[in-house]
């Protein structure tokens, strides 16, 4: 319980960072495609993009509400029976 709390908010801290510096990561590990260049407006919109997608999972990792999201959500793409949220 207590690692995935502290996961969890490691996870929100290093999407935070993502975030925030997102014109550092950008200038620093480049261009992961030209199609994220070109169809997304570029690498700092495709780092902030990330980062808010790690902050909402691990937020959710630390509400413990990770596996219901995701069975929720992708469980029929995988035959897993579904569950009422």
């Amino acid at each position: 319980m207590i690692g995935r709390i502290i996961g969890g908010l490691l996870g929100a801290g290093l999407g935070f960072l993502l975030v925030w510096k997102s014109n550092w990561f950008a200038e620093n590990f480049g261009s992961i495609s030209s199609w994220a260049d070109t169809h997304l407006g570029g690498m700092r919109v495709v780092y902030k993009i990330l980062g808010v997608v790690i902050i909402f999972i691990s937020f959710l990792v630390v509400t413990n509400l990770h596996v219901k999201f995701f069975v929720s959500v992708f469980g029929g793409l995988f035959g897993a029976p579904a569950e009422p949220v």
